[in-house]
């Protein structure tokens, strides 16, 4: 599983990012929301998962007044830019910053019953279907 864990202005905040999905980050109503940072625009930037793919994310500025930086590198406005896992993005001026890890899930499946379908097929799919790396 994919996430962004907030450091700086976000510290305590954690992102978990879906597969196949596409999420807007900004300062108001947003599923990725930053608050109290009024360099971060009403909608800032766009976090593309893609399926299958747990070794980064893309992202876009959505033509933000203050930018996206990656590792301290400053992103073109309105470019697609991508961020691997490891990597620090700031968004706006005043250090809302998240890294982007990676983390695998554990499932503890003892003790469940095993008539057709299994409860383990369920569990299983469940977490598929969540875009977890299992």
């Amino acid at each position: 599983m994919l996430v962004l864990v907030g450091s700086g202005r976000a510290l305590g905040v954690v992102w978990r990012l879906s597969t196949d999905t596409s999420l807007v980050v900004g300062r108001k109503d947003s599923p990725l929301l930053i608050e109290g940072d009024k360099s971060v625009s009403r909608v800032h930037a766009t976090i593309i998962t893609v399926a299958e793919d747990l070794s980064g994310v893309d992202v876009q500025d959505e033509g933000s007044k203050f930018g996206i930086y990656i590792n301290g590198k400053q992103c073109p406005s309105r470019s697609l830019s991508r961020l691997l896992v490891g990597d620090k993005i700031m968004f706006g001026a005043q250090d809302s910053v998240f890294h982007l890890r990676r983390y695998p899930i554990a499932l503890c499946v003892a003790n469940m019953r095993t008539e057709p379908p299994s409860a383990v097929d369920r569990v299983l799919a469940v977490a598929n279907s969540l875009g977890m790396d299992i």
